[in-house]
């Protein structure tokens, strides 16, 4: 053989060898390629929400897949919102495909915030605080919450519902309110109220009488009841012991009305402290 034909044969068996090794290169690729397009994995039903701080099996979420093997997140947020998770399948081919799940994640544990009372009732001026009616204000994860209080920038006579608002870092809510009652503040100069009183007094005693005089003319031997010696003591009703002003003059109203002898009246009027203010009512007997 001569060295021509050597050389000839020779660039032939390389020629093919390369070819070979093109072909084969170029069909490994083919097949991988193929491979990773056939990979395939399917995911469940997601639900709307999930539980804030619950540790997931990532492995839960898969229906099926042809995989023969899997890189798995680790679901464990500690955020609210929708949380994006990488399941990366594997094949023979060493082929590696990325799939998405999205869940969305919440909290539903609201705050705890309750109050001391739910009804305050306060005189005009008076100063109050309303932080001293926060008994409970918190959050299982969070621990103390800081209150929020909408308070009006006057509190003039009226009725008024104050309202707390508590909310932790997932931005859940917890509201509570305090109805408050502001009263009027009486005068110093009072003379209008006790003339009044004066009023219905002696409309009472002119009543009585007009039926004491009607019952002697009946019966002439009736004897008139006699006339205690010793009256009542006067009392003072204060507004601090009785919580308000018209329980103070209720009670007063009361308590000269049953005990006043027959025979002689009985007077509701204000009273006032050492520096002029009224504190409450005061029933004399005459």
């Amino acid at each position: 053989m001569t060295d021509i034909v050597k050389r000839n044969v020779i660039f032939s068996a390389v020629c093919l060898l390369l070819l070979s090794g093109v072909f084969g290169i170029w069909y490994y690729t083919e097949q991988k390629n193929k491979a990773y397009k056939d990979i395939y994995l399917e995911f469940k039903a997601v639900e709307d929400e999930y539980e804030l701080g619950v540790k997931i099996d990532p492995i839960s979420f898969i229906k099926k897949t042809n995989a023969e093997d899997i890189e798995y997140p680790l679901i464990e947020p500690n955020t609210v919102g929708e949380h994006t998770y990488i399941y990366v399948a594997k094949d023979s081919w060493g082929n590696r495909k990325e799939f998405v799940l999205k869940l969305m994640f919440a909290d539903p544990t609201k705050p705890v915030l309750t109050l001391t009372a739910d009804y305050v009732e306060i005189t005009e001026g008076d100063s109050i605080d309303f932080n001293s009616f926060v008994k409970e204000a918190y959050d299982e994860a969070d621990g103390q919450l800081k209150v929020k209080i909408d308070i009006p920038e006057k509190l003039k006579p009226g009725e008024y519902e104050i309202t707390y608002t508590v909310s932790d870092r997932h931005k859940n809510k917890a509201a509570a309110v305090l109805k408050l009652k502001v009263n009027a503040k009486i005068p110093e100069n009072s003379q209008d109220v006790s003339q009044s009183e004066d009023i219905q007094t002696k409309k009472e005693e002119s009543k009585s009488s007009t039926k004491k005089e009607n019952k002697k003319d009946e019966t002439k031997n009736d004897v008139s009841p006699s006339v205690p010696a010793v009256l009542p003591q006067q009392k003072v009703f204060l507004i601090s012991e009785y919580g308000s002003i018209a329980a103070a003059e209720r009670n007063a109203k009361s308590y000269g009305q049953n005990n006043c002898p027959s025979g002689h009246t009985w007077y509701c009027s204000p009273y006032s402290d050492s520096s002029g203010t009224v504190t409450g009512y005061i029933v004399t007997f005459k």
